[in-house]
């Protein structure tokens, strides 16, 4: 018997071609098994393509509360200041002069409001300040480090970072360790480039009392 397990929960066009073929091939492979799975399926549907006879399988799962921060969050709690961004110069960046902090917006309606300071900067302006087109790996390892200081003693959660590749994934790690240097932290890169055995590394207990911090690319999601 030859089982094929498919990933339906990003439907796409290759993933509606390949269903359609393998449909089309179980007639003259009777050994031949194709297993769907997704934490999102809409199994009735997928029941009424293949077959109303396709038995299907429902493990039972659970969630869990997520609380969702904002970059204006994250700098209040780090308290990082990010560097002002350069001027741009017939295609190269001036080594002297730096953009100035644009002044916030609706000033007349915002009279009369206090508003939290870092490093004499207003946190709408210092949010101006950090490019959202790349990773800003200061201040991933300030939050890094702010969370395990910051933590309850009783709490063995770990922290998983998303980043696009391996070369991110080694740079942000560097970063990370220069600034947790002497916390007791476990430091794990997890790519598709690495060993299984490496890999496996990620799901073991970090032990001795260290808060693992796993960087990864979106294999964590598999």
């Amino acid at each position: 018997m030859l089982y094929i397990p498919l990933q339906v929960h990003e439907r796409n066009l290759d993933t509606d071609i390949l269903m359609a073929l393998l449909k089309q091939s179980l007639p003259a492979n009777p050994h031949l098994r194709v297993v769907l799975m997704s934490a999102t399926l809409d199994a009735e549907r997928f029941l009424v393509y293949w077959d109303g006879d396709t038995p299907s399988i429902h493990i039972p799962g659970r969630t869990f509360p997520v609380k969702d921060f904002t970059l204006e969050d994250v700098l209040a709690l780090t308290r990082y200041v990010p560097p002002k961004q350069r001027k741009v110069r017939g295609g190269q960046a001036s080594r002297n002069d730096d953009w100035e902090d644009e002044p916030a917006e609706d000033d007349e309606e915002n009279a009369g409001f206090e508003e939290e300071t870092i490093g004499g900067h207003s946190i709408a302006d210092l949010v101006k300040r950090v490019d959202e087109t790349s990773v800003n790996y200061d201040l991933l390892a300030q939050l890094v480090r702010c969370l395990i200081s910051n933590r309850d003693p009783i709490d063995d959660g770990s922290i998983l970072i998303f980043l696009p590749g391996a070369p991110e994934i080694d740079r942000a790690l560097e970063t990370v360790k220069k600034i947790t240097h002497g916390l007791p932290v476990l430091l794990l890169p997890l790519h598709g480039g690495l060993q299984p055995r490496e890999q496996n590394r990620v799901f073991q207990p970090a032990g001795g009392g260290l808060y693992k911090v796993v960087f990864s690319t979106n294999v964590a999601e598999t």
